[in-house]
């Protein structure tokens, strides 16, 4: 796989990004990323209950105006559930949302969120890492689907990709997705950390070569090159039909020293 590098010229439009987090899991796990990934995103936790959720709107057409009036502005909209009660909530921020054309990607898993998948524009389902735990949320893959999105659109990189980019994948990928992140070090560390993300979304073979597009975000430390970018690059081409749209971008991250981590979001996983 032949890549070539010519950067954009700096966009001045920054698109605005808001993470809803519905429901008290769900919240948890919103309101932990707002302490750590503050910039360049807003950050709302409704509760699922509407009689504790100080205003924030609950069903009717007042409610929706609420809404709006909220979102105004916003480009992109992840909203997080953990489903039970929530999931009407959800619902109703989703379809406001989406009425007002903005880009509307759902979180959560897959047997919790279902019921959203026609009222956003994605639906990335994330693995459960502990079935012991009571939520089963894992806040971590999670973190990290946002971030592969934000990282896209906001994070300086040898590729400039603009909020079209990111809509053609997630637009087009008929309501299903999914997500992975893996980690790697030391020799054929690109490879290792594609193969890592690959496993963490869950998916089969089958699954993988039927989708429609991958975005995916390659980190490092200022030890990154261009080879591992390309390496990874073509690992993850590797599980995708020829027809597959890919876009992605290499980001420094100097929390990673010697350390390579690749986050994907697969979409179009359900079509088959």
């Amino acid at each position: 796989m032949d890549l070539s590098f010519a950067p954009k010229a700096p966009a001045e439009f920054k698109p605005r990004i808001t993470v809803i987090g519905v429901g008290s899991v769900a919240g948890n796990a919103v309101s932990g990323m707002a302490v750590t990934d503050r910039d360049d995103m807003d950050f709302l936790v409704i509760d699922a209950d509407p009689s504790t959720s100080a205003g924030i709107p609950w069903g009717g057409d007042d409610d929706r105006a609420h809404l709006a009036g909220i979102l105004t502005g916003c480009d992109i909209a992840f909203v997080v559930a953990d489903g039970g009660d929530g999931i009407g909530t959800a619902w109703l921020i989703a379809s406001t949302a989406r009425g007002m054309d903005i880009l509307v990607i759902g979180i959560g898993r897959a047997e919790a969120v279902a019921d959203l998948a026609l009222d956003v524009h994605t639906l990335v389902t994330v693995p459960i890492r502990n079935r012991r735990s009571v939520s089963g949320f894992d806040s971590f893959q999670i973190g990290a689907c946002v971030r592969t999105v934000t990282d896209l659109l906001l994070k300086p990189g040898l590729i400039d990709l603009d909020l079209d980019d990111v809509r053609t994948i997630m637009d087009g990928g008929l309501g299903r997705a999914a997500a992975g992140t893996g980690e790697a070090r030391g020799a054929n560390r690109a490879i290792k950390a594609a193969e890592g993300a690959i496993r963490a979304t869950l998916l089969d073979r089958a699954s993988m070569l039927s989708s429609t597009g991958v975005l995916f975000v390659v980190r490092g430390g200022a030890d990154m090159t261009l080879f591992d970018v390309d390496a990874a690059a073509n690992r993850i081409r590797d599980e995708l039909s020829p027809a597959a749209n890919i876009v992605f971008k290499s980001v420094i991250d100097e929390h990673l020293a010697s350390t390579l981590q690749v986050s994907l979001i697969v979409t179009g996983t359900g079509n088959s």
